[in-house]
């Protein structure tokens, strides 16, 4: 079991109690029960998505996902095998407080490194790497690549950033049509209440429905490469580098890999991702 650090919630009375018996005199009638002795393992609150399919979803008894397995994966190797995981359901206009309010000791939510999200959160990872892509109506040819995009209606999902990347990074001028997540963006482009979908193209692969890709056609003018980070509460350093060692085992294991092809294999999209360079734990 590894030393607790602040951003897990770990029980250490009874490590204490194990420490002050040792330097006690012996006695077996005195000596505490074993039960009272033994430490509690940690308990990590995990916040991911609850409904962004294939990165994190709810379905039956628990959230399912890329980002679900990544998040376990992780947690395990930092809090230790017998650490109790608790998931979080998060929506992305709560990512931004839910670090910083200690509603949750980690979050992998398709969380971007930004360096405006640094001031109030530390950052671990990125455990994988993704490009903001695009997808239109399959019998929509009118759009081959970003700058075809000018004048069209693009989804803009609250707290999401892939939007500005198309009005502020691109300086292209589109209409935003609002939506709460990317699965309604879908919806409303197949009965053409928008005509573009435009975000991280995990997230685009993983909304795609089975057996429906034939609907909708990925424009594959790939932009911007979004850092999927692990959010941490800001200062905890020690545990920014425990998950910096997870993730680099992640990958030289095959786990990294063997996840994506479980959750994205289904679709066309390169999936040779290496091993992200880590960001600074500070």
């Amino acid at each position: 079991m590894l030393t607790p650090t602040p951003a897990l919630r770990t029980a250490s009375a009874g490590l204490a109690l194990a420490v002050l018996s040792a330097c006690a005199p012996s006695n077996a009638s005195d000596a505490p029960d074993a039960s009272d002795t033994a430490e509690e393992p940690a308990t990590v609150v995990v916040g991911v998505h609850s409904g962004l399919p294939s990165l994190g979803y709810a379905e039956g008894s628990g959230p399912r996902g890329f980002e679900v397995d990544v998040a376990r994966y992780v947690a395990e190797r930092v809090a230790g095998p017998d650490a109790r995981i608790e998931f979080r359901g998060v929506l992305p206009p709560e990512r931004d407080t839910v670090v910083r309010d200690g509603e949750v000791d980690m979050l992998f939510a398709t969380y971007s490194a930004l360096p405006e999200r640094g001031e109030f959160v530390t950052f671990g990872g990125p455990y994988v790497t993704a490009s903001q892509d695009t997808v239109v109506r399959a019998e929509d040819t009118s759009i081959d690549a970003r700058e075809d995009l000018a004048g069209t209606r693009v989804c803009k999902v609250e707290g999401s950033n892939s939007w500005r990347r198309i009005t502020d990074d691109e300086g292209i001028d589109v209409e935003l049509v609002d939506a709460a997540d990317y699965p309604e963006c879908l919806d409303m482009l197949v009965e053409g209440e928008l005509d573009v979908v435009s975000t991280d193209d995990l997230v685009l692969a993983g909304i795609i429905p089975d057996g429906e890709s034939d609907a909708y056609r990925f424009v594959n003018d790939p932009f911007t490469e979004e850092r999927y980070s692990v959010a941490l509460p800001k200062g905890d350093v020690e545990t920014c580098q425990l998950v910096n060692e997870a993730i680099e085992e992640m990958y030289a294991d095959g786990t990294a890999l063997r996840l994506l092809e479980e959750w994205f294999g289904s679709t066309n999209l390169s999936l040779d991702r290496p091993l992200p360079e880590a960001e600074t734990c500070v």
